[in-house]
Order: C-alpha cells, then structure tokens, then sequence
C-alpha cells in the first residue's frame, strides 16, 4: 500500500515542517509504503500521482501555500484525499481531515466520521543537557506578534535579578507580517533587556530540526508567552519543546491548548516553581505522542481504510 505525503517546497515555514517532520517520523514503517515530494504547481502534483501511483494522498494544504489545487482534483476515486488541518483553511471535497493532538473545537463543518484524532509528530532527541551557571530560559519561532518576544524579555527582566535569554527568531519564506517585522521585534527585545545581571542572546539563521533540538536542550525552561488570536490551530513550536524533556511554561491561549494545564501556567505560577517542578506535569503527553504511537495510529489509518 502507497502513501503519498504531499508537500509545498517552502521550509522557512511552520506548515512545511510539519508535514517533512511526520514523513520521517512514518517512514520507517515496515507495513506502510510512505512517498514525499514536494510540489509547487498542478503539473508537478499531477506528474507525482502518474509516478507514485498512490493509493492514498495526504495532502499538508494550506490556502496560500498550494492555492493550485482544484476541487475536481478529488473526483479522482483512484485515490483517496487526506488533508492535514491547519487553521481552519479546508477544501470543501476530501475524504478524511487529519487531526493532530486535539480537534477544532470551533469547526463544526466536519463531521465525525471524516475527522481522525492522531498523536503529535514528537521527535527522539539523544543529545547533551548541558548545566547552566544561572537559570537559562529559552523561546523560539517565527516573528509574529501574539508571540510577544519583547513583553517575555521584560517580563524576565521584571522577575530575576541575573538570568540568561536565549531566542531563536528566524525569517519565514514568507516574509514579514504587515506591521510586524523580524528587525522590529529583535530592537524591541535588546531595548526590553535593562537590567545588567539579565543576558539576552537573540540567533535569526533558520536551522534543522537537530540544531534546533540542541538550543531547546541547552535551556533550562522554555517559554511560550503567547497572547490570544483566537487561531484554532495548534502551535508546532509545542512538539519540539517536548521533545526535549525540559520544562515547559506557556499561556492559556487556544493555540497552545493541547499542552496547557495549569500547573505550567506562567500566569499561574513563577517561571520558578514551573522550573522546580521539571518535567513530572508533562509526563502524560510523553506517552500519548511517543513516536511509535504515531508510527503506529498512522498505519492503523490506512490499513483500516484500504
């Protein structure tokens, strides 16, 4: 059986690395036959389905990342049409909508019987965990300005006498959002960091999932001080935090609703007694998203559907 995992060619982008990060998750299934390509335009798309001969296609479709796709693509009964849900963007012809970590509890468009509940793609991270001199608190992710990187640095600054500041802000393909420039939101953070005893490390360079694997491990806490869009999909920036097993403090916000619990609220609780606590809170989402629960819920998908 042939699964072909569909992909725009964008990797500065939170959408294509979720769909490359649950392809070499699945991969290595030895009951599934798992295809990836990448395809910009209707032709490379229809050119992957004559090659690939696929009996199911996922397709990681976003309205503005493949905006060629047409509705009377899915008359093609060959094939059965998958699609990964993002943030309420939806086709209106397919055959599942894919969900991972939690549902929209907003869209009442989709019905049960075409809605799957999958296990997060969470990534096995065998690196160092180096010991910090003082507490090293970390973010990370692209500009936007529900992240509230520059209020996260002065709220540090606000609550600790000496600590470290490592974020990780980097450029999406995309570009900046209007109002909301990558430049803007580093000279916001650098400005935010008064205090002398606080250090402040901002890195910008897009890189792979192990480096950024790596500068997660290397913080002691990593934070998500994000405010309320109203955005129903789910944060990635989540499965790479977990992935590392260190605390984890975020706000209560739709976004991050797949993780939040009160006992990691920053809003709750100091960034302190989060720390203290470790990673006892978080255990439950170790065992519900382990990679071979993926690996596995995928297969059973398909093998159930053939």
């Amino acid at each position: 059986m042939r699964v072909l995992i569909l992909n725009h060619p964008y990797k500065e982008c939170g959408v294509y690395q979720f769909a490359k990060r649950l392809f070499d998750l699945v991969s290595c299934s030895d009951k599934i036959e798992y295809w990836y390509t990448e395809v910009e335009s209707r032709d490379a798309y229809l050119f992957a389905l004559r090659e690939v001969v696929p009996d199911f296609v996922v397709y990681n479709w976003h309205w503005d990342r493949m905006p060629w796709l047409q509705e009377s693509d899915m008359r093609n009964r060959a094939v059965k049409h998958y699609f990964i849900y993002h943030d309420g963007s939806m086709v209106n012809t397919y055959d599942k909508y894919l969900f991972f970590g939690g549902l929209d509890p907003t869209n009442q468009k989709i019905p049960p019987a075409k809605s799957v509940l999958l296990p997060r793609p969470l990534l096995q991270y065998n690196g160092v965990y180096p010991v910090n001199s003082y507490i090293t608190i970390g973010s990370f992710g692209f500009p936007a300005h529900y992240k509230q990187f520059p209020a996260l640095v002065k709220m540090i600054n606000r609550n600790f006498s000496a600590a470290k500041i490592n974020l990780h802000i980097s450029r999406p393909y995309f570009g900046d959002k209007p109002g909301c420039s990558m430049q803007d939101i580093i000279t916001r953070c650098y400005r935010n960091n008064a205090k002398p005893g606080v250090e402040l490390r901002i890195t910008t360079q897009f890189v792979s999932d192990d480096e950024l694997l790596t500068f997660l491990a290397g913080n002691d806490i990593n934070v998500f001080f994000y405010s309320e869009t109203g955005n129903p999909g789910l944060s990635s920036a989540l499965d790479y935090a977990l992935s590392v097993r260190r605390p984890i403090a975020l706000t209560n916000v739709m976004m991050l609703r797949h993780v939040y619990m009160p006992e990691i609220d920053m809003k709750k609780k100091s960034l302190l007694n989060i720390l203290y606590q470790g990673i006892r809170p978080l255990e439950k989402f170790y065992h519900q998203w382990y990679p071979e629960k993926l690996v596995q819920a995928m297969n059973n998908l398909f093998l159930e559907a053939a």
